[in-house]
């Protein structure tokens, strides 16, 4: 019984050594390893992945020419990446190592959140900014951030100068880094104001994030919702 199972063991190895290319849905494979997933092959060669004999990978093509190649139709999507920084108008940035991430060049524009849901912020009470799904705005990469803020609220209550004034302060992993008072003349507690302001975060890394902070001295401030009025924080980096 040994003797058998040894026999068949080297029947296998020899097959192997003799056939060394693996094929699924296909009877006679290219490549070292190929996978055929409409068994349309050769017709139709689009949905097919090859890996050949130098190790490149074919995704939609039999002839890879790089490690990883590409051949998508028109229309489709090549490539998706989720990294929790992928967003509008991001880029592929590398570091020094070749570890990629969605990233924001320097000088190549900024993103825009808008705050889509009114808020209401306590006079005298310290509040962050709701900046997508959290208060925190994720930094992709080393360097100094300027955050634009136009902001609209009304307020309950009007100062003796027929104004309303308040606080906003930026924070770098939570510590303060920038700040400002700001006041702005307010007729009555029915209409909205607006202004706007920079703050800048200095000195940023990779992995860092930012938040916002907005204290009304003077009466309790909503924020408006319609397209006109939002409010909108943009991030810039220098």
């Amino acid at each position: 019984m040994k003797q058998f199972t040894i026999i068949q063991l080297f029947i296998l190895l020899f097959s192997f050594g003799l056939n060394a290319q693996v094929g699924i849905n296909i009877a006679q494979p290219t490549g070292v390893f190929y996978i055929d997933p409409g068994i349309n092959s050769p017709s139709v060669t689009a949905d097919d992945v090859v890996v050949d004999v130098n190790g490149n990978l074919g995704l939609g093509t039999i002839s890879p020419t790089a490690k990883i190649h590409l051949n998508v139709p028109t229309g489709s999507t090549a490539l998706r990446i989720v990294d929790g920084n992928q967003g509008e108008d991001r880029v592929l940035l590398s570091d020094v190592a070749g570890y990629a991430s969605w990233g924001t060049m320097p000088g190549s524009g900024g993103q825009q959140i808008q705050m889509m849901t009114a808020t209401t912020y306590n006079a005298g009470v310290i509040t962050k900014l709701p900046l997508s799904s959290n208060t925190r705005y994720n930094l992709t990469a080393d360097g100094n951030y300027l955050v634009f803020i136009r902001f609209w609220a009304r307020s309950t209550a009007i100062g003796g100068t027929g104004s309303v004034n308040g606080f906003l302060f930026l924070y770098k992993n939570g510590v303060e880094v920038d700040s400002l008072e700001h006041y702005e003349p307010v007729y009555n507690t029915s209409t909205y104001f607006t202004f706007n302001t920079v703050l800048l975060a200095a000195n940023c890394k990779k992995g860092d994030y930012l938040e916002i902070g907005l204290r009304p001295q003077v009466g309790n401030w909503t924020t408006a919702t319609t397209a006109h009025t939002r409010c909108t924080i943009a991030f810039f980096m220098m």
